[in-house]
């Protein structure tokens, strides 16, 4: 089974922002992390181990398990979601889907109109950026 991948990206001039977990300097390679993470995305090719943000679901259960304290949480997510003007979730179309929800049409005009205007998006199911 394939792991679940994560895409993050910045629009225009922002940064990408990091987010989820770390493995710091007092990871001593025990593997109590891997046997704990869902999703095999902890690397140990070398010490210390290395948290593959992309494929990481940001459970903490390694955090929770590592008897030096080596895993610990980048702290920048709070910062930033505090200082943004908005915040856009996307939890793909099959969530909406599944709630009778669509994001085309009268709905999506009524409720994106910043977004339509900023970037010519049409509905939140075809968009990309040129």
């Amino acid at each position: 089974m394939k792991p679940i991948t994560r895409a993050n990206f910045a629009i225009g001039a922002e940064k990408e922002k990091q987010y989820g977990y770390r493995i710091n300097e007092k990871c001593i390679g025990c593997g109590l992390c891997t046997s704990k993470c869902p999703q095999n995305c902890i690397d140990t090719l070398s010490i210390p181990f290395r948290i593959r943000e992309n494929n990481c679901l940001h459970c903490g259960n390694c955090m929770e398990v590592c008897p030096n304290n080596a895993v610990e949480k980048i702290k920048k997510a709070a910062k930033y979601i505090k200082e943004a003007d908005y915040i856009l979730i996307g939890a793909g179309a099959g969530l909406s889907t599944a709630a009778g929800l669509t994001y085309d049409g009268e709905r999506f005009k009524k409720n994106f109109p910043k977004f339509i205007e900023k970037y010519g998006m049409k509905d939140m199911y075809s968009f990309s950026i040129k």
